[in-house]
C-alpha cells in the first residue's frame, strides 16, 4: 500500500511531501500527482519528523512494570500502602513486585522499611525498586524467599537484613527468586512496552534486556526473535547484551552470537557492563564521600580483574561494549582498563552509558577515544536538584553533554523505566537544561535544538553497523516517522515540553494516532 503525507514540514527538508509504502521512502517532493496513493495522510498543521529512537532503555522492564505496580506517580507512603493492600487480595499475585517510586519526592523523604512493609502485608513477598533500579526494599517473606538471612556487605552485593534494604548486584538474587515467566508472557511484556513507546513517537531503541527481569537471558533472547521473525515487534531493537557472570557471556558466544547477529527488527548489540550505582541512591561510585553523606563513595558492582576479563573477550569476538558509568571513580576505573587492553585502530563503537559525573580530564579522555556516550538529558529534570547536594563542586563539570557532542558521538534515551521514554521532554531538558523546580544545570552545555533532536533520531543508528537506511527522511530510508504538533526548530526552547505527538508510523504503517 502506499501512503503519503501531504501538505506539511519536514525535517532537514524544503519539501512539503513524502510518499512511502512499507519498503521505505518512495519520494520527497512537492508534487505527487504522478503516485496512485491509497492513504493520504493530511500533514496541514503538523511537522514530521525521523521516527524517535532510545538509545537506552530497558524494554521488557517497562512492560513487566507496566504489567504489575507502577509506583512512579506515589507521592507518599499511604499512596504505596494503599496500592499494595489492593494487590495482596488477588491471588493470581503470588508475589508483590512494584517499582518507580522516589525517597527524594516523596513526602516521607526516605525509603519505606522492612518493617512498614510487614505491617501491611506479612503472608506475600513484597519488593519495591526504587525508580533507578539499583536499591530495592523488601519485606520479611522476600528476604525469606531470596534465601538471605545476614547482612552481606561484598563488592557490588549488599543486604540489610534489619531495614530490608538490598542494593545493586544484590537485587539479581531478590529476582531469581521470582516465578519464572513464560515466553508467552515476556513476549506480551514486550508488545506492551513497544505500544507504549509509539505514544512517544518512539520506532527504534537500544535496550538492556537479558537479565532484567530473569535470572537467564534464553528466555528473553527467545522471545525477542520470535516476535522479530513473526514480524510482530514494532520497534526496531539493538539489544545491549548484559549477562550475570563472564560465563554466560561466554555460552552465549559459543552459541554463535556476536554483534549485529540479527535482522532489520531484532539484532544484538554490545555487550552491557554495569560498573556503578545512581547517584538518586547515593550508589554511584564517587572519587570522593558523597558532599551529603560522609560514610559513603558508592558502590563498585565488577572488579577491576573481570571488567577487563569482559573486555578482552568481547575484542575477541569482535563485540562492542557499552559501560553503565555514573560516578567520576567508576569512569576512571573503565578508562583506565581500556587503556590497557584497547586494539588500537578498532572501528568498534565501544560506548559509555549516563556519563554524567565528569572531571575535565575524563571527558578528554573520553574525547581521545572516541567512545560513544549514550546520555539521557531526562535525566537534569531530577539530577538537577540534588546533583550539587550529592556531588559538590563536581556538579560544575558533570552532564557535559555539548562537549561531548561537539568532540565525540553521542546518542540520547530515557533509561526507560527509570524515566518515562519522554523524547520531548529529553528535547526539551537537552535544549534548556532546566530542573523541575526551574533551574538550569550547566547552561553551557545546552544542546541546540538540532543537536537535541538528531541524537533522539539519526545518532542512534551510529551504534549499528547497519545504519545506512534508517534515521533520516530521505528517499530510500525506512518509513519510520513521528509528527508533532509544533515545529521544534521554530518555537521558544521553553515551548518544546509542550509538544504533542500526533501519529507515529513504523514500517510505513500508523502504529499510534492522536488526531
Amino acid at each position: 500500500m502506499i501512503s503519503a503525507i501531504c501538505n506539511t514540514k519536514i525535517y532537514d527538508s524544503e519539501m512539503t511531501n513524502v510518499v512511502f509504502d512499507e519498503q521505505g521512502i518512495i519520494y520527497l517532493g512537492n508534487d505527487i500527482s504522478k503516485f496512485k496513493v491509497d492513504k493520504m495522510i493530511d500533514g496541514t498543521n503538523l511537522f514530521v519528523y525521523p521516527g524517535f529512537y532510545d538509545s537506552h532503555m530497558h524494554l521488557v522492564s517497562y512492560g513487566f512494570y507496566l504489567s504489575n505496580l507502577d509506583l512512579k506517580d506515589a507521592k507518599c507512603f499511604e499512596d504505596i500502602y494503599r496500592l499494595i493492600s489492593i494487590r495482596k487480595d488477588v491471588d493470581k499475585y503470588r508475589w508483590i513486585i512494584a517499582r518507580g517510586f522516589n525517597d527524594d519526592k516523596l513526602a516521607e523523604k526516605r525509603m519505606p522499611t522492612k518493617s512498614e512493609l510487614d505491617a501491611i502485608c506479612s503472608d506475600k513477598p513484597v519488593c519495591l525498586t526504587r525508580c533507578c533500579g539499583h536499591i530495592m526494599v523488601c519485606n520479611s517473606k522476600a528476604l525469606e524467599m531470596a534465601g538471605f538471612e545476614h547482612d552481606i556487605d561484598e563488592i557490588g552485593y549488599k543486604v540489610h537484613m534489619d531495614s530490608g534494604i538490598v542494593e545493586e548486584n544484590a537485587i539479581e538474587t531478590v529476582k531469581a527468586a521470582w516465578p519464572i515467566p513464560s515466553i508467552k508472557e515476556i513476549s506480551d511484556y514486550i508488545l506492551l512496552a513497544c505500544s507504549k513507546c509509539h505514544e512517544y513517537g518512539i520506532t527504534a531503541c537500544s535496550s538492556d534486556d537479558f537479565i532484567s527481569i530473569t535470572s537467564e537471558y534464553d528466555e528473553v533472547l527467545e522471545a525477542f526473535e520470535k516476535l522479530a521473525y513473526q514480524q510482530k515487534l514494532t520497534l526496531r531493537v539493538n539489544e545491549q547484551c548484559h549477562f550475570n557472570n563472564i560465563e554466560d557471556y561466554a555460552r552465549f558466544l559459543d552459541e554463535g552470537y556476536t554483534y549485529d547477529v540479527g535482522d532489520d527488527l531484532f539484532r544484538i548489540g554490545p555487550l552491557k557492563l554495569i560498573m556503578d550505582g545512581s547517584l538518586g541512591a547515593r550508589t554511584a561510585l564517587l572519587s570522593k564521600k558523597y558532599h551529603d553523606d560522609k560514610t559513603t563513595s558508592g558502590i563498585k558492582n565488577i572488579s577491576n580483574k573481570e571488567l577487563e576479563q569482559y573486555m578482552i573477550l568481547a575484542q575477541r569476538y569482535n563485540m562492542p561494549f557499552a559501560i553503565h558509568v555514573i560516578g567520576d571513580k567508576a569512569l576512571d576505573i573503565v578508562l583506565d582498563t581500556y587503556d590497557k587492553v584497547k586494539i588500537e585502530g578498532n572501528i568498534l563503537p565501544n560506548g559509555l552509558v549516563h556519563v554524567q559525573i565528569t572531571r575535565p580530564e575524563q571527558l578528554q579522555r573520553i574525547i581521545d577515544n572516541k567512545l560513544h556516550c549514550y546520555i539521557q538529558s531526562i535525566f537534569i529534570d531530577y539530577d538537577g536538584t540534588i546533583v550539587k547536594d550529592r556531588v559538590g563542586n563536581l556538579a560544575d563539570t558533570s552532564y557535559a553533554f555539548k562537549t561531548l557532542y561537539e568532540n565525540t558521538n553521542v546518542s540520547n534515551g530515557s533509561d526507560c523505566p527509570v524515566e518515562m521514554p519522554d523524547v520531548i521532554k529529553g528535547i526539551a531538558c537537552a535544549v534548556t537544561r532546566k530542573d523541575f523546580n526551574g533551574d538550569c544545570l550547566n547552561k553551557d552545555e545546552a544542546l541546540s535544538v538540532k543537536q537535541a533532536i538528531d541524537s533522539f533520531t539519526i545518532n542512534g543508528y551510529k551504534t549499528s553497523l547497519e545504519n545506512d537506511d534508517k534515521g533520516k527522511i530521505e528517499v530510500g530510508f525506512k518509513a519510520d516517522f513521528v509528527l508533532l504538533d509544533q515545529d521544534l526548530e521554530n518555537i521558544d526552547p521553553n515551548e518544546i515540553i509542550n509538544t504533542k505527538v500526533k501519529m507515529t508510523i513504523f514500517n510505513g504503517e500508523v502504529v499510534y494516532e492522536n488526531i
